[in-house]
């Protein structure tokens, strides 16, 4: 997979021209806490892409479940089975709508590493090397700067989950926009795993475009999507704290082809900034 300089159908500065439209609109924003990445795949399945600040790693929120997404393809495939009912109900619920208790699922079936008290150090380390499985299987694909360790959470974690976070919480989850781009982008393009796998993924993935449709879902609406113009295709999956507002969306505009935008930023009190963000580029590539 590469990422190649100099894209043919949008200029290469256009990311800074949209964010510049942005903090013109609200000068306390600061684009160094907000991290773009942008790719186009063309009818050929090349994918050129830029960015801005796109090795700025952020708190995930729920665009984790875009790699646990990943990871359980992965699952499947190595273990040659079908997705369970429950397998598929939950992986179905963890991405259409963002379900914590999902991922939990998820994440314990693919990992054997279940919630539970704290351990002691050599069961703790045991429990570690099972939790560690999806980390190892991104940066074998060379996936650098991540972490994908935890499930999401409700309230918080507790036991053993608590223990991996770290005194500090220096353990958690951590994502860059170029490495969420390009998960999205191998999606899409049926790479990170068999074809097969890919297209399953992407079937969770797919919502409707709220330019067509007034019953799309939040994460369309009030994200990426709500930035489509009609007639555009999307797949997506959003993530918000009171600290982050995320959102990785594939897209086709009419008449321009696939793009895959990722958002990070660190204004989770902002409800608008990722469809603000995201119109103001949508706006430079279709000029």
């Amino acid at each position: 997979f590469a990422l190649m300089p100099s894209p043919s159908s949008f200029p290469p500065d256009c990311l800074t021209k949209a964010l510049d439209a942005v903090v013109m609109q609200n000068s306390s924003i600061d684009r160094q806490e907000i991290a773009i990445s942008l790719s186009e795949i063309d009818e050929t399945g090349t994918v050129r892409a830029i960015h801005h600040n796109p090795d700025k790693t952020f708190l995930t929120a729920s665009v984790i479940k875009l790699f646990w997404l990943a990871f359980a393809g992965h699952h499947l495939e190595q273990t040659k089975t079908e997705p369970s009912e429950e397998f598929q109900r939950a992986a179905s619920d963890m991405i259409r709508i963002s379900s914590n208790d999902a991922t939990g699922y998820i994440v314990n079936a693919t990992t054997g590493a279940h919630p539970g008290p704290e351990l002691p150090p050599d069961d703790y380390r045991a429990w570690l090397e099972k939790r560690q499985a999806a980390n190892r299987w991104f940066a074998g694909l060379g996936y650098t700067g991540l972490n994908v360790l935890h499930r999401t959470y409700n309230e918080g974690s507790y036991g053993v989950e608590r223990q991996a976070m770290g005194k500090d919480l220096e353990h958690r989850n951590r994502i860059h926009s170029a490495g969420t781009v390009r998960l999205m982008t191998e999606i899409m393009l049926g790479r990170i795993v068999k074809p097969q796998r890919c297209n399953w993924m992407q079937a969770l993935l797919k919502r409707a475009n709220p330019a067509d449709d007034p019953e799309a879902d939040s994460q369309a609406k009030n994200f990426i999507g709500g930035a489509l113009p009609k007639g555009a295709q999307l797949w997506s999956k959003a993530g918000w704290t009171s600290t982050n507002r995320h959102d990785v969306a594939c897209f086709t505009l009419p008449g321009k082809g696939r793009f895959v935008l990722c958002i990070l930023t660190s204004y989770g009190n902002r409800e608008t900034i990722v469809t603000d963000i995201a119109r103001a580029v949508i706006a430079e590539i279709t000029d």
